[in-house]
């Protein structure tokens, strides 16, 4: 048994990416890839970005359009 394995570690690896990545879930499910919302601020409100699920691409184009500040802590 190799030294990883008799400490209780696993050989196996996970991949996580953020949704920067613009994996949709549909490609990270087939590529067993794991996702973490890339946090965002849309006029000082904190969001996630979850993949278009609480705000469509219009929406938030719309928005930005509007005149909307959006920052990351990047």
């Amino acid at each position: 048994m190799d030294k990883a394995a008799s400490a209780g570690h696993s050989d196996r690896c996970r991949i996580v990416v953020d949704t920067c990545c613009d994996f949709s879930p549909e490609v990270a499910a087939n590529l067993d890839v794991d996702i973490l919302g890339f946090p965002f601020i849309i006029d000082g409100e904190e969001r996630t970005d979850d993949i278009w699920s609480s705000i469509t691409p219009k929406e938030f184009y719309d928005r930005m359009r509007a005149g909307a500040r959006v920052s990351t802590s990047a």
